[in-house]
């Protein structure tokens, strides 16, 4: 799990670090063993601190798994399973909505969100794609649709099918699976020329900003 800088790590010499000031600058790495959470009685861990030079700060990791680099990928991908969940439940589809508490039941409901999920990022990079073919825009506004996540767009374009002739078919894949957020990217094409973008892909005079080539 992600821990905060403040987290103690207590050395097998006796030694406590503060997290937050293993790594000096961008770029670097860092693993150890030891113990935190002090208050649960110095549990055994092992503590990760990974720092890339485009991110403002370290993401630091514990973990009982042996020492790896391998941690912060593995956290990755538990990231992604958080924000599918996320479109699952509250951003999506309301799944604790369902009251459902027998398991055989809540795996076919699994199953089913499963399927329309894939279905709505689907039609969700569709709606991205046409986006991206627009041309730029005018104003210093983001335009809405650069707001929104492939699942957000994906609900608006179920909803325009089903109340709009299109004969196109609905491809059942997606077709930059890897791709960033659809967000962003629909943001620098529909964003005025040389507008300036903060860090956030927000335009606001009281942030940060930066130019965007």
């Amino acid at each position: 799990m992600r821990v905060h800088g403040q987290t103690r790590l207590r050395q097998a010499d006796g030694t406590t670090v503060v997290l937050r000031h293993v790594l000096a600058t961008a770029g670097q790495r860092w693993l150890d063993t030891g113990q935190a959470c002090k208050k649960q009685g110095w549990r055994s861990i092992t503590a990760s601190a990974s720092w890339r030079a485009t991110c403002r700060e370290p993401v630091l990791l514990v973990s009982r798994r042996p020492p790896a680099w391998d941690l912060v990928r593995q956290y990755r991908r538990r990231g992604a399973i958080d924000a599918l969940f996320r479109d699952w439940k509250r951003s999506g589809w309301q799944w604790e909505a369902s009251q459902v508490r027998n398991p055989q039941h809540q795996a076919v409901l699994v199953r089913v969100l499963a399927m329309v999920t894939l279905l709505t990022l689907c039609l969700g990079d569709e709606a991205a794609q046409d986006w991206l073919v627009q041309a730029p825009q005018t104003g210093r506004r983001r335009p809405w649709h650069a707001r929104d996540s492939l699942v957000r767009l994906g609900r608006d374009r179920l909803g325009q099918r089903r109340w709009q002739p299109d004969e196109r078919p609905i491809v059942g894949t997606l077709t930059h699976f890897d791709a960033p957020n659809g967000a962003p990217a629909c943001w620098q094409v529909a964003r005025p020329h040389a507008a300036p973008v903060s860090t956030t892909e927000r335009i606001g005079p009281r942030e940060r900003l930066r130019k965007v080539a």
